[in-house]
């Protein structure tokens, strides 16, 4: 489920700019919201298993913030080219 850095800097801009409420996603905080700088806050972080699997994963519910962006520019902006 691991996105390249520039494809995920262009997810966070696309979310931050739209409507949406609330994202779901298998991704902590610190990627999601620190690293990615997505307008979100946790809600919900809650074990998951698929049917017939002893792999266990956290899901996150995040609620949009109000809040913008500190920074001008994503900490992974190096990479975009």
């Amino acid at each position: 489920i691991g996105f390249p850095p520039r494809l995920f800097h262009q997810l966070a801009e696309m979310f931050n700019n739209s409507q949406s409420e609330y994202l779901i996603c298998y991704h902590g905080p610190k990627l999601m919201i620190d690293r990615y700088e997505f307008n979100v806050e946790l809600l919900v972080q809650t074990p998951t298993s698929m049917h017939g699997s002893a792999e266990g994963h956290q899901g996150y519910i995040y609620r949009r913030t109000k809040k913008a962006n500190k920074r001008n520019s994503c900490s992974t902006s190096q990479f975009d080219t």
